[in-house]
């Protein structure tokens, strides 16, 4: 079964990754993912600790303290890939 091509934009996503002030520079059907793949983020933690970081507080059933706190666990995690990286 062959996937369907992504298009920018495309609903896959809950609300709560979409922007709640869309601007010139951020579509109001944009989600997360597309400000991700903007700015260039191809390191999984860096854009999965964006992901939280966009829907804290936003989640029902998750407070922005628990989001906020996922987005460090990721980016401590890529700091200590850095670090053993530095150590070869």
């Amino acid at each position: 079964m062959a996937l369907a091509p992504y298009e920018p934009g495309t609903a896959f996503k809950p609300p709560y990754y979409r922007p709640i002030r869309p601007s010139k520079a951020v579509a109001p059907d944009a989600d997360i993912w597309d400000v991700v793949h903007a700015f260039g983020i191809d390191e999984p933690f860096r854009a999965m600790a964006m992901k939280y970081l966009a829907r804290a507080g936003c989640k029902e059933g998750e407070s922005e303290r628990d989001a906020i706190t996922k987005a460090m666990e990721f980016l401590q995690r890529r700091l200590l890939f850095l670090e053993a990286e530095a150590n070869r």
